[in-house]
């Protein structure tokens, strides 16, 4: 037994003493290997490939194959010389059996894979073949130990989606730098694009305008006034200068308004400052023309006067672009197949409107096959020409989408008003038992009097129907009715039919503005006392002592905006825009905001005022207005004490809610409407002491 015991520990000195001189022994794990198998283990190896001690590997069966038998987990082990992985074993065994034929076929599938063996983890990956789409399944099918798995790929015909067009682009350059050319934009029919039998898109998928229009420099030119420049592009005169003022049509400076001669309308030679104020020097005193621009104005041309011998002035008005505006809206109509029908549009801008498109269920109609401009007709109508209909103004400054007209085209006049009758039964005496039914009640029918289609003649071709079609009794009868003692007669209908019946487009507009003045215990209202009702710049009504109005109108539109002013500046100036619906008559409650008590401000100084109404917090922004800002109508600096009263609707506040002025919605360019986010709005008005208005200037 002792010389057992003595050599274990002989061993186990030999095991744990490096010998001195031998080699370098190390102190790590040598790589593991399985065949099949991926390897991810917690700690790194060094260049060798060997892993430190406790280093913990994870092996898996690769894609495609299964665990046959061994353990997946080992953990590198080194004590002294010695070192192994834990636990000891043949390690983790993959099967992974071959797969001897393709995937099975599936119907409207085109793939790689149609013949012959595929080892395990091989992917075959499928696509819906030309013409169809993917609603469901997996576009992989993986050999799996063996077996195909994967759901198979489903596909279905493709739908036909009619293509639309997408935006505008932006206008290319021009061709040439003078002499008048052209420059072009265009658009793609990729909104969305057509596929499966849907319609291309109609129209012009480029348009073109002209552009730089001025004349090429020539060095042969002789000048009638001046001398020619280095650049033979204008006449200038030494010694010469040219005093401009730029203003809008509130006769407000314009400050940052590039100056161009009119004979170089590509180079800026001045720009105004921000008192709207400009020179140039070199301007010939007998006059030269000048061309001035400024974002969200219009391109403006003027000739200067002359002052004196070697000066002259010139004074400019510019108005703004205005996008398009539309002020007659299509009509939803009914029609018998077979008649005629016209959609009108209006809209007015600045610049003018340019063109007109028209759309059927939102796209564009050809207007090479409907010859169409603000209005479009359609003759010898089909049913299916049926649908939503609207136009779209455009013009430089933008675009404007109309609001939608309804077009309901009937097989014939039976389908829009059917003949028979439909029930309508009255209650008769008490005493008046009928034998049929037992009951006091008798159907004297009845034709709803739902719109159909009759008979325009050549009024199927107005902007708006003249007349009214209802379906109304064409044929009556008396019928007696037997009572206890006593008889009834009683008119019947026995047929019905498409008949004439009173229509208009003229509305009644009335109702009451006021504003509310809110205290800790109650609420008084403030009637707007006398106060103009504007329509499109036109005064339509006055509102009465206690703040009703009423006016009618002729319109088709679902939509109209009445400004409500307040002479008295009890109450703040407000714009609303009110909802029409098919009644003739229509009333609205128009609440308006009190104007807040003006404050006294320095024109000379800069003057911050806090805007928001929730007490307790922090304002939700601020005005800031420059000193010398604020100008007279005469386009004149203003000097001396200001009376600002400065409004704002605060969307912290739910009392604000109902003060919000216009529509929150935004046009893109292609003119679709959009809803917007306030972050609060707020109405600025500026009086000298004795109450003449002034203008805040420049932006």
């Amino acid at each position: 037994m002792r010389i057992i015991i003595g050599l274990v520990v002989c061993l186990t000195v030999v095991l744990y003493v490096d010998p001195v001189g031998g080699r370098r022994v190390r102190k790590r794990c040598k790589p593991l290997v399985f065949p099949d198998t991926t390897r991810d283990c917690d700690k790194a190896p060094n260049a060798e490939g060997w892993y430190p001690d406790k280093t913990v590997c994870t092996f898996e069966c690769r894609e495609g194959c299964v665990r046959d038998k061994g353990k997946s987990r080992r953990v590198c082990k080194v004590r002294g010389r010695s070192k192994w992985w834990k636990p000891a074993g043949t390690g983790l065994k993959c099967r992974c059996r071959t797969c001897y034929s393709p995937p099975p076929a599936v119907t409207n599938t085109t793939g790689p894979c149609k013949y012959g063996d595929y080892a395990a983890g091989v992917t075959c990956t499928y696509q819906c073949a030309d013409g169809y789409v993917k609603v469901g399944g997996d576009h992989s099918k993986l050999c799996d130990n063996g077996k195909w798995t994967g759901a198979d790929l489903i596909c279905e015909a493709e739908p036909d989606v009619d293509g639309n067009w997408a935006t505008w682009g932006s206008w290319a350059s021009c061709d040439v730098t003078c002499g008048g050319g052209v420059q072009t934009r265009t658009r793609t029919c990729t909104n969305p694009e057509p596929s499966g039998g849907g319609a291309d898109c109609v129209g012009n998928p480029s348009q073109t305008r002209e552009c730089n229009g001025w004349q090429c420099p020539d060095c042969s030119r002789v000048c009638d006034v001046g001398t020619l420049n280095a650049a033979c592009d204008a006449c200038t005169c030494d010694g010469h200068a040219l005093a401009g003022h730029v203003m809008d049509t509130r006769r407000v400076p314009l400050s940052d308004a590039d100056i161009f001669y009119a004979e170089r309308p590509d180079e800026s030679v001045a720009s105004t400052d921000a008192m709207g104020n400009f020179g140039l020097s070199g301007a010939c005193a007998q006059g030269v023309e000048i061309i001035v621009k400024r974002r969200g104005y219009f391109d403006t041309r003027a000739n200067s006067e002359q002052v004196d011998a070697t000066t002259s002035s010139v004074r400019v008005n510019m108005s703004a672009i205005v996008p398009p505006v539309i002020d007659q809206h299509p009509q939803s109509k009914k029609r018998i197949a077979g008649q005629d029908v016209t959609f009108c549009c209006a809209a007015h801008g600045n610049p003018p409107i340019s063109s007109y498109e028209w759309f059927k269920d939102g796209l564009v109609l050809d207007e090479a096959v409907y010859n169409y401009d603000e209005t479009l007709t359609i003759t010898a109508l089909t049913v299916d020409d049926s649908g939503t209909y609207r136009c779209r103004a455009n013009s430089d400054a933008g675009a404007k989408y109309s609001d939608e007209a309804t077009l309901d085209v009937e097989a014939d006049s039976m389908t829009s008003c059917a003949a028979e009758p439909e029930e309508n039964v009255i209650s008769l005496p008490d005493d008046c038992v009928q034998e049929d039914t037992n009951s006091t009640g008798y159907d004297i029918g009845a034709c709803g009097g739902d719109d159909c289609v009759g008979d325009l003649g050549e009024d199927d071709k107005a902007c708006v129907d003249t007349m009214r079609f209802c379906c109304v009794p064409t044929s009556t009868e008396t019928r007696t009715v037997h009572c206890s003692g006593y008889s009834l007669n009683v008119t019947v209908t026995t047929e019905c039919g498409c008949g004439s019946c009173v229509k208009t487009s003229t509305k009644r507009i009335q109702g009451r503005a006021y504003g509310v003045n809110r205290t800790d215990n109650a609420s008084t209202e403030v009637p707007l006392k006398y106060g103009p009702v504007i329509k499109d710049g036109q005064v339509v009504d006055i509102t009465s002592e206690t703040g009703i109005f009423e006016f009618t109108i002729e319109t088709t539109a679902s939509k109209i905006a009445l400004t409500f002013r307040d002479n008295f500046k009890n109450l703040v100036t407000s714009t609303r825009v009110l909802s029409l619906t098919d009644s003739d008559t229509l009333d609205f409650d128009v609440v308006m905001k009190l104007r807040p008590p003006p404050v006294t401000l320095m024109s000379s100084q800069n003057n911050v005022i806090d805007l928001g109404t929730v007490e307790g917090e922090e304002p939700l922004a601020e005005l800031d207005i420059p000193a010398n800002s604020l100008f007279t109508a005469d386009g004149e600096m203003f000097s001396g004490e200001v009376k600002a009263s400065v409004s704002f609707i605060d969307p912290r506040n739910p009392d604000d809610f109902e003060l919000i002025q216009g529509e929150l919605t935004a046009v893109d360019v292609e003119g679709r409407e959009e809803t917007m986010e306030t972050f609060g709005m707020f109405n600025m008005d500026f009086e000298t002491e004795e109450g003449d208005s002034l203008e805040l200037g420049g932006d």
